[in-house]
């Protein structure tokens, strides 16, 4: 097992591996992280935390257009309609050995 090389703080940590595989719209990934958490994850700090992984390559955010999913951009969209998922990369991250900040 490979130690990660880089640090996720337990959100993140949460965020990404809540879309291990498969598309995940924001809504239901913040009412299952805010469950987790037992307080309400408000939109801003989620999308602090999808643009993080954006950047470290270990996610990519879509968009439902005429019932398919599109690769977007971040800025282009309200955060409550996009749908992320875990790159290659990012499902790869998740089976090396953990170390999660808080």
């Amino acid at each position: 097992m490979k130690k990660r090389p880089y640090v996720l703080t337990d959100l993140e940590d949460r965020a990404l591996a809540a879309c291990d595989d498969m598309y995940l719209e924001t809504t239901i990934a913040r009412n299952v992280l805010s469950t987790w958490y037992e307080h309400l994850i408000q939109f801003r700090e989620l999308r602090a935390v999808y643009r993080r992984l954006v950047e470290l390559g270990l996610l990519r955010t879509y968009a439902k257009r005429n019932g398919r999913y599109v690769s977007v951009e971040m800025p282009g969209l309200r955060t409550d309609r996009l749908s992320v998922r875990a790159t290659g990369k990012g499902r790869d991250y998740l089976g090396w050995k953990r170390q999660v900040h808080n």
